[in-house]
């Protein structure tokens, strides 16, 4: 089945690596006064990020910046690591009293809210390429969220290594603020397939950038999601064609459930990030494929199981 059908179900889609193993390293931002790295963002929260779709060969901007940070109904506990190559194991939170619709349960009888959208005024882009030939343009909130209408991108719209810079004119509270990051080349996976049998490692192949130190590679496992995700495999690693997920970390992985389309996204990354107003910038380029483990049988129509079987919940054929 095509990989365009399965981005159609239901969220399917899109250190230095020594001897086989995943050690996190931080990314190198471009030198500018007002894009630094930062891992505490306590005032206000949300990006603006440039996607180029392999699957359709189009280029999106999106952004939304929040008043806070927006809570997630799920904890996520390490629960192994080889190396910077992580396992997450998934766990729910009651709130015995619930938290209405305005906030989420983040921690047993704890409830965070859900930050709003706020205008940052117009913002400035320079360093993308618009069908008709244009570098720069701007971009008016519309209901607090920041898109595209009218201007088409090419693809990709920016060459490997160009400076893409956001400014936004501030609004209310929101002071004036800028940020930057390098512009990367569609992401390439050289895999034609990715087994993932028993004691098996996954060992992914890509096309390296000119300078790997302009942006990173993030990977996500996902065995579950179609019967509610039980776990997950995370990470970032630098982007210098391969690296290796442990076979430990994924026989783990997989005795927690395994549903139909169970699939690996590798995405190419380059990011900038604004101290003053906590927002980041984000270019990315994500590729989807579906991992191959025996026994494991995706479906969305009985006929596509083997005989015997049929269709069944969570597109896993039994």
């Amino acid at each position: 089945m095509g990989i365009k059908k399965l981005l159609a179900v239901g969220g399917i889609a899109g250190v230095v690596l020594l001897a086989g193993t995943c050690r996190l390293v931080d990314q190198e931002e471009p030198t500018d006064d007002t894009t630094v790295v930062t891992d505490t963002l306590k005032e206000s929260f949300g990006a603006v990020t440039i996607t180029l779709d392999d699957v359709t060969s189009l280029s999106s901007l999106l952004g939304r910046i929040n008043d806070g940070p927006t809570p997630s109904n799920l904890v996520w506990e390490e629960a192994d690591a080889v190396g910077g190559c992580k396992l997450y194991k998934r766990r729910i939170p009651v709130c015995m009293d619930g938290c209405g619709s305005t906030s989420a349960c983040v921690e047993d009888d704890s409830c965070q809210p859900y930050p709003k959208g706020i205008n940052v005024g117009t913002m400035t882009v320079t360093g993308l390429k618009t069908v008709d030939g244009a570098t720069s343009f701007t971009v008016d909130p519309l209901s607090n969220n920041y898109q595209l209408i009218g201007i088409t991108l090419q693809y990709p719209p920016a060459d490997e290594g160009d400076l893409i810079t956001i400014s936004a004119a501030g609004s209310g509270t929101v002071p004036p603020f800028s940020m930057s990051a390098r512009g990367i080349k569609p992401l390439k996976l050289l895999n034609e397939s990715i087994p993932c049998g028993d004691g098996q490692d996954i060992n992914l192949k890509w096309e390296p950038p000119a300078d790997p130190s302009q942006s990173v590679i993030h990977y996500f496992v996902d065995l579950s999601h179609h019967g509610g995700i039980k776990g997950k495999i995370e990470g970032t690693c630098p982007d210098n064609g391969s690296f290796t997920i442990p076979a430990t970390l994924l026989d783990r992985l997989k005795s927690y459930g395994v549903f139909g389309y169970p699939k690996i996204e590798v995405t190419r990354m380059a990011t900038g990030i604004n101290a003053t107003v906590k927002v980041k910038l984000i270019i990315e380029s994500k590729v989807t494929m579906l991992l191959d483990i025996p026994g494991i049988y995706s479906c969305m129509e009985a006929s596509e199981c083997p005989d015997g079987l049929t269709c069944g919940e969570g597109f896993l054929c039994r």
